[in-house]
């Protein structure tokens, strides 16, 4: 598993360190959008038909290539067709962070709501097709249909990516957090108690998978803050309040406990600002 997610990322360090050098010069930025995506899309349908590892391997290094040029791509290209009015707001709608839920139950809907509230993209991934449509998760920015084995390829998956797992279901959890644990999701959101969990990794030393050795610090189980309450809108306060906390880096605590500014100081780049603002 940690090998090839090691080479995806140190070829997305690599390549993003060229494609911001060439991308702007060359005035071609939408040739670099277009080539990752076209190279993006056409390595997650050969990652389904590796047989051998050095194949894995190789595929994620040319997929964090492409992913790296892209993005770095498309954020020139976000940055240049803005005004300086409405740059900053664009910007914060493309770095935000994602969240990707898994499972169509009733419980998913109000993560949904609350996650989009606080301006996460969210998309939602169900395993029963019926279940998994727009209608039924309105608030979503996406809503996929596929099976627990193949979420690698239907969801693409990065540091700022953060996942929540929802089934109700065992063998999907398992299979689900098996194939997370080989992506570069920071954190991993598990519903169900701490005794599931153990017969999960019970499973999975049954079947002689090895978790990488980051897996128990990326891994939230059970799911969410210590708030109180059962209610379904409850429990997504709790499951987003968490997801919030992990973005942003902090402990939960109450803010009266807090030391020093209650919001981190930003300053604004120069090159970015809007230079109708008096100094």
């Amino acid at each position: 598993m940690s090998p090839a997610t090691t080479g995806r990322g140190g070829s997305a360090w690599a390549a993003t360190g060229s494609s911001r050098s060439c991308s702007n010069p060359s005035g071609k930025r939408t040739v670099f959008v277009i080539g990752g995506l076209l190279v993006f899309s056409v390595v997650n349908l050969a990652l389904g038909l590796v047989t051998q590892y050095w194949q894995l391997f190789i595929l994620r290094i040319v997929q964090g290539g492409a992913a790296a040029f892209t993005i770095t791509a498309s954020i020139a290209l976000v940055n240049e067709g803005s005004q300086a009015d409405s740059r900053g707001r664009h910007m914060g709608i493309y770095n935000s962070f994602r969240l990707v839920g898994f499972g169509s139950g009733p419980d998913v809907g109000p993560v949904v709501d609350l996650a989009k509230r606080v301006d996460f993209r969210v998309t939602v991934v169900g395993f029963r097709g019926a279940q998994a449509t727009s209608e039924a998760f309105p608030a979503a920015d996406e809503v996929l249909a596929s099976s627990p084995a193949n979420v690698e390829s239907a969801v693409a998956f990065d540091p700022d990516t953060y996942a929540v797992v929802m089934t109700h279901n065992f063998v999907d959890d398992r299979l689900v957090l098996e194939a997370l644990l080989d992506t570069p999701v920071p954190y991993i959101g598990l519903m169900g108690p701490t005794e599931r969990f153990e017969e999960l990794l019970d499973a999975f030393a049954d079947e002689g998978v090895t978790l990488p050795e980051d897996a128990f610090e990326r891994i939230h189980t059970p799911i969410g803050l210590d708030l109180g309450g059962d209610s379904p809108y409850r429990i997504a306060y709790s499951i987003v309040g968490e997801l919030l906390t992990v973005a942003n880096d902090r402990t939960p605590q109450h803010l009266s406990e807090r030391e020093g500014p209650i919001h981190d100081r930003t300053t604004a780049d120069p090159e970015t600002a809007d230079r109708t603002t008096p100094e």
